[in-house]
This record gives structure tokens, C-alpha cells and sequence, in this order.
């Protein structure tokens, strides 16, 4: 499920219009599940407990449905197999992106 409490303004709008592109071809309780959106945390190793990053990531619930968008101070970038890419169009293409996401 996602954790939306805190969420930036800019990551809101994304994952809104994802679960709308989502709801285009499921119903509304898969819709809803389709769609992971939640602060990015990582382990820290000296204290083995999870901290957050400041980070947010936007990307599909099931396994394997392509790269992860994460909002990292204040950019977007895709993530794929750990890697971040910064998107060239920014704010507008994580849009484009949600936007088509579950429907092409």
C-alpha cells in the first residue's frame, strides 16, 4: 500500500494520475493496489535499523512492470536495478509517465 503522509506536492500529482491511468483497466480495489507510492528508506549498516532517505518512489505493485520514478531533491529520475537516472523533462515526463503507465 502506499504512504502518502508527507508526500511533496509534485510526488501527489504523479501518483494521483498513475492510479487514474491504473483505474483504466482494473477496477477500483486493484486500481488502488497497483500503484506503490511511499517515503524511500534505506538500512543503515553500523545501526542495522531503516532510515529515511528524503526521498519518494512511484512505481507499480507487481513484480517486474519497469523502472521505479523516484523524486530526489526535488528531481525525478527512473530507477532501474538501482541506478537513478534523472529524467530530461523532469516534472512533466514523470507525468507523461503515470499517465500511460498500465496502458501504453
Amino acid at each position: 500500500m502506499s504512504d502518502l503522509t508527507g508526500a511533496p506536492d509534485q510526488v501527489l500529482e504523479v501518483h494521483n494520475a498513475m492510479i487514474n491511468n491504473s483505474r483504466e483497466n482494473w477496477d477500483d480495489d486493484l486500481a488502488d493496489t497497483a500503484v506503490y507510492t511511499r517515503p524511500e528508506d534505506r538500512r543503515n549498516h553500523e545501526t542495522n535499523e531503516y532510515e529515511p532517505t528524503g526521498n519518494w518512489i512511484v512505481g507499480c505493485n507487481f513484480e517486474g512492470w519497469g523502472s521505479s520514478m523516484i523524486f530526489k531533491g526535488g528531481v525525478w529520475h527512473y530507477r532501474s536495478h538501482g541506478v537513478d537516472k534523472e529524467m530530461t523533462a523532469g516534472h512533466e515526463e514523470a507525468l507523461g509517465n503515470a499517465r500511460c503507465f498500465f496502458t501504453g
